[in-house]
C-alpha cells in the first residue's frame, strides 16, 4: 500500500495588495509557503521551515521574525 498526497495551491483572486489562496487544511505548512515563493505571492517568507499543517497554522498563531499568521 502507498499513500499519496497532493498538494492543491490554488489562487482563486488577486487583486493589487492580495491574494486569495483556496489550500487544504492538511497540507505541509512550509510547502505551502515554497509554493508562495515559487509564484512571487510575498508576506510568508518569514514563516518558511515552520513545521506543521495549514489548518494548525491559525490554531497556533505561528510567528517568526516578527510575522504571524494572525496578521
Amino acid at each position: 500500500d502507498r499513500t499519496v498526497a497532493q498538494q492543491r495551491h490554488r489562487a482563486h483572486g488577486r487583486g493589487k495588495r492580495n491574494v486569495i489562496l483556496r489550500v487544504g487544511a492538511g497540507e505541509s505548512w512550509d510547502a505551502l509557503v515554497r509554493w508562495t515563493l515559487a509564484h512571487e505571492l510575498v508576506g510568508l517568507e518569514n514563516l518558511i521551515l515552520i513545521p506543521g499543517t495549514v489548518g494548525a497554522a491559525p490554531i497556533q498563531n505561528i510567528g517568526a521574525y516578527g510575522v504571524e499568521v494572525a496578521r
